[in-house]
This record gives structure tokens, sequence and C-alpha cells, in this order.
């Protein structure tokens, strides 16, 4: 895939590699065209964001950069990629101010989502209530993060932490179950009312009777962890 690659027409929306360029506000926007399941898989370092699926949302997705560099919006068949590909200036900047911060990416409700969201994820919150989430996968590592689930597919969702992950917290729907299994040890986790300063790598946790489940795994050990009913 190049920048110039055409878009060339197809059966259906985003069979092809498309570049979305920024609007005059430094936005990037992807038009909602009816596409039932998208995956958004948005590159290492996203930092001081916040990602909401809002119920009266027009596009596909919407991305407001605030202060910082605007990122690259890509589609590729049923996948949006969010990448930043700064130049030796820019990620100069972004070390010295911190000017990448205050992002909002905005999604659409009617979308059942899969979030592939990369390493160093780090003060970044998720409110997706209002949407159909099927995964969440975050490979490398968080720290301060908060994802608000809604209920998940009749067939169950997951959220797989691989990397570590330290002051995570994770809120589900009051009637939905949950599950957790841990390899390579955690510190301080909180599963609703139960707590433990310490548990072991292969250990498993399950909370709720209810009759849909979300399933969350954690590698490679992890400390500050709460699982709870929002």
């Amino acid at each position: 895939m190049t920048e110039t690659q055409p878009t060339l027409p197809s059966a259906g929306p985003y069979r092809t590699s498309a570049l979305h360029p920024p609007l005059e506000d430094g936005r990037l926007i992807v038009p909602f065209e009816g596409q039932t399941a998208m995956r958004l898989s948005i590159g290492a370092g996203l930092s001081h964001a916040h990602i909401h699926v809002h119920p009266d949302a027009e596009d596909l997705i919407c991305v407001d950069p605030g202060e910082g560099p605007s990122p690259r919006l890509r589609t590729a068949r049923s996948e949006l990629r969010l990448t930043w590909p700064l130049s030796l200036v820019e990620w100069l900047r972004v070390v010295v101010d911190g000017r990448r911060d205050e992002l909002v990416i905005v999604l659409h409700p009617s979308v059942e989502w899969t979030l592939a969201l990369g390493g160093g994820l780090s003060h970044v919150s998720a409110d997706l209530r209002e949407g159909r989430v099927a995964r969440v996968d975050v490979r490398g590592g968080v720290s301060d993060v908060e994802l608000t689930l809604p209920p998940p597919p009749e067939t169950g969702g997951r959220v797989r932490i691989a990397g570590g992950a330290s002051h995570l917290r994770l809120h589900r729907p009051a009637d939905v179950s949950v599950g957790v299994a841990v390899t390579g040890g955690v510190s301080r986790l909180r599963v609703d009312e139960r707590r433990y300063d310490a548990i072991g790598g292969g250990s498993r946790i399950e909370s709720g009777g209810g009759p849909s489940c979300w399933e969350v795994d954690v590698s490679g050990g992890a400390s500050e962890i709460e699982v709870d009913r929002s």
C-alpha cells in the first residue's frame, strides 16, 4: 500500500485501501455506509485520549487530534487503521511538550466493533456502552486505562491484555458475568467485591450469574487491576 494508490471500485464498502486526508479543522472522518462489522486498529503509543461510541454519530469514525499532529487514517477491507507517521521534528515536539495529547475518537453505534490497540497505551478512556463490541485486544502493555463495556454478543465477548498492565479499570453492565484469566501473576486485583493482594499465573476468577459474559485475559504480569459493574 502506498499513499498515492487510488481507491478502486469494489463490491462492498472499503474493500480496497483508502487514505483519508484531514478536514480543514484537522478532523479525520470516514462516512458511514451501512457497515455492520469493523476492526479499528490503533498504532502503538496512544495516550491522553478518549474513545467514545456516540448514539447520534453520523460518521463511521471521527478522529479529532486536538492540539497534536494529525494521525493517518486508512481503510483496508473491513479494517480502519490509525497510525502516527511523525517526522523527526514532530517526534521531538511530542517528546518535549506532549502536543500529541487530547485526541478524541467517536465511533458509529450501529457497527459491531473489534478494537486492536497498540502497546504503550496510557491515560486512555473508552466509553463503549452505546455500541456493540465483540473484542478488545491490547498489545504491549497498558497504564492508566479505563474501559466501559456494553453487553457482549450472544456468543460472548473478550478483552485480551498482553504484555503487562497497570492501573487498568474494566466496567461491565450490572447483569453481565465476567471471567478473569491470569497468566504471569497479578498484584492488587479486584473483581467486584473480591480483592486479592497477589494472585498467581494460571488462576481464573468468575463473578456474576448473568447469562452473558465478558472474558478477560491478562498475560505478562499486571498490577492494580479492577473489574466491576458499571
